[in-house]
């Protein structure tokens, strides 16, 4: 994470190598499974006839060779490494046509045959057969298809490029929740008519969001200023048992501790987690660097 050094270089050529070793073998699968006795052409796989989620798995299970080689070979994607990746897989793409082609042998010119075999798109009907070919809405549909595996392809890619990052170790770093803080009072039930018990729990509620507060932004200035390591390490790495049932509470704190495997360079940062099931927001509070002595501490 040390921006100020520089990174050492790497070749991408070994990120591509195994980023077209994966798409060649999911080529592999989905030519096997269409030749198979049950016929599944798994690009094909619609949901609401829009939604090309056959493609889209295609699409990850291709590029998974990619971020395998960026995360052990220590390659920072880029944009521009996103864009390399989506025109070799929309290339890889157009080459499986092209071997479909070469394998059926109609005798026909490529383009010729690429236009009758997207005009010739049906979908399956409700009685099970095929319904009637779709004409040139099939080009249509050919679209979501290249969308969609194309678009699968760098969904790995994406998730490595958003991850920390130690410019000078040149490898991902790792990030670990060390525990939560309080940030709210247990939620209980109020009657509506109870003015004075809601505006008691509101007090309460804000009370206690302060604490957790206040608490976090200590803890962060020790970390940082690293006036007391082996206590501030003791209370970190107490964290994860010091506030049991604290994932219940309405709003609570996490804290997390992202560091370099190679040379410990790390940083503490705060979440503020608000709700619970499908209703959660995570706000992100602070960040700040901590000493490589401390990220081993800990």
């Amino acid at each position: 994470m040390t921006d100020a050094v520089a990174a050492p270089r790497r070749s991408f050529l070994p990120v591509l190598l195994g980023g077209l070793v994966t798409t060649g073998l999911a080529l592999i699968g989905v030519y096997a499974l269409s030749s198979g006795p049950d016929g599944i052409y798994i690009m094909g796989l619609y949901v609401s006839y829009v939604i090309p989620y056959g493609a889209l798995f295609v699409g990850l299970v291709a590029a998974s060779g990619y971020g395998i080689a960026a995360w052990f070979g220590g390659y920072r994607i880029s944009g521009s490494t996103l864009w390399l990746v989506a025109g070799v897989q929309f290339a890889a793409y157009l080459a499986a046509q092209y071997v479909e082609y070469r394998q059926i042998g109609a005798g026909l010119p490529f383009m010729t045959y690429f236009d009758l075999a997207t005009r010739n798109f049906a979908f399956e009907s409700d009685s099970g057969g095929m319904g009637r070919s779709l004409g040139m809405w099939g080009y249509g549909i050919r679209l979501l298809e290249v969308i969609g595996f194309v678009g699968g392809s760098v969904v790995v890619p994406m998730l490595l490029q958003g991850r920390p990052f130690c410019v000078s170790c040149g490898r991902y770093m790792r990030t670990k929740t060390l525990g939560l803080l309080p940030a709210s009072a247990p939620q209980r039930r109020v009657e509506p008519e109870d003015v004075e018990g809601r505006a008691a729990l509101e007090a309460e509620q804000g009370a206690a969001m302060e604490r957790g507060l206040a608490t976090q932004a200590t803890l962060l200035q020790s970390a940082s200023e690293a006036t007391a390591p082996e206590r501030t390490a003791e209370a970190l790495r107490a964290l994860r048992t010091a506030h049991p049932g604290a994932d219940k509470l309405p709003a609570r704190i996490q804290v997390k501790l992202t560091r370099c495997p190679a040379c410990s360079t790390g940083h503490l940062k705060t979440v503020l987690v608000t709700g619970q099931g499908s209703e959660i927001e995570w706000k992100d509070l602070a960040s700040v660097p901590v000493p490589a002595a401390l990220v081993r501490m800990v």
